[in-house]
Parts: C-alpha cells; structure tokens; sequence
C-alpha cells in the first residue's frame, strides 16, 4: 500500500512548469514505477477537484461556488461526476490529470489497484476559508482519514476516481459516490461553521 500526497500544492494561474514538472510529473512517475518494482498492490494517489474545476465557470456551480444560491435546492444541484471530461482550470490541475491518467496505466498494464482522490479543501485549523468555494470543497480532518482508511480497506477496485470533501450541504461535486462505493459517511459539513 502506498499513500501519495506529496506535490507543489500552489494553484496559481501564474505558476510555472519548472516548479510543477519536478513534484507533480517526474516524482509522480518515480514513485509509481518505484511502488510498481517494489510488488505495491494499491496506489492511493491525492489528485485534485481542480482537475474539473472549469465546470465551476458554467452555472449553477459558479453561482454555488460564489455563495449565491437565491432560490436553489441543494439536494437538486446536479452534481459533477468522475466519469464527466475532464476541464483543469490551471497548469497545477493539468499536472494532477497527468497523475490520474498515470494511475490507469498502471492499473491496466501492471494489475496494481489506483485508487483517485479528486481532494478538497483543508486548513491547519480544520475550518473551511472564508470564501464561499471552501464551503463546498471543505474536508475536515476526521473525514479525510476515514476516506483514506476506507481506500486502504475497499476490496474489488482496479482503477476508480473519487471526489474528497466531507458532507457539506452545498455540493458540485460527486462525493456521496465515495461514501457508497468506498463504505465510509463523511461526518462534518461546513455549514456547522456558518
């Protein structure tokens, strides 16, 4: 079992390649190739919800994302799925899919089960931000351990992709998919901090 978080986690839309190819690229792929020698039978691989993050340009995720619900019902928001294309919003969400689609490769051409976590937001003081996105990406602590713990322990996957963030009210993404397939209930909801 290996758990890969490591990253340049700067999502900028000025950063540059030289700071992403070294972390996000190369090691990457040392460490997919270096678990793949060493007989590792799962990869827990930390992607990001950026990865689709331009589908928060289109509404009514933009209009969520900026805390403007006016008359939406949050449990009829059509939710953005894994299987829906992938739309990165910046050069650090391009190198994120590069992980992803390193994932698959190694699922379909080494047999090792890569397991995708599309990954929220978390803070050092386990609250989501002050801006309204975080309320819909925020992942509490004791949630993403659960979520990482339920990975760990899933039998019967191969290559899969979730989304990570706990059980807020105002969702865009597909994170109920993780609770079911996976057989954990996230506990927090972001909402507790209004």
């Amino acid at each position: 079992m290996l758990i890969h978080l490591a990253a340049e986690p700067r999502h900028t839309p000025d950063i540059g390649w030289d700071l992403l190819m070294p972390d996000n690229v190369i090691a990457t792929a040392n460490v997919f190739e270096a678990a793949r020698a060493g007989g590792v039978s799962r990869i827990i691989f930390f992607s990001s919800m950026h990865v689709v993050g331009k589908y928060e340009e289109d509404q009514p995720y933009k209009a969520i994302a900026a805390g403007d619900y006016g008359d939406l019902d949050p449990d009829a928001v059509p939710l953005i799925t894994h299987e829906m294309p992938d739309r990165p919003d910046g050069p650090y969400a391009v190198s994120k899919i590069f992980g992803e689609a390193l994932g698959r490769y190694f699922t379909e051409d080494h047999g090792i089960s890569v397991i995708c976590i599309r990954f929220g937001t978390t803070s050092p003081d386990d609250r989501p931000g002050s801006d309204a996105r975080s309320f819909v990406s925020y992942f509490s602590h004791r949630d993403i351990a659960a979520m990482v713990e339920a990975s760990i322990e899933a039998e019967d996957i191969g290559f899969d992709i979730f989304y990570g963030a706990s059980a807020n009210t105002w969702k865009i993404y597909d994170t109920p998919r993780a609770w079911q397939v996976l057989g954990f209930q996230a506990q927090d909801n972001a909402d507790s901090f209004r």
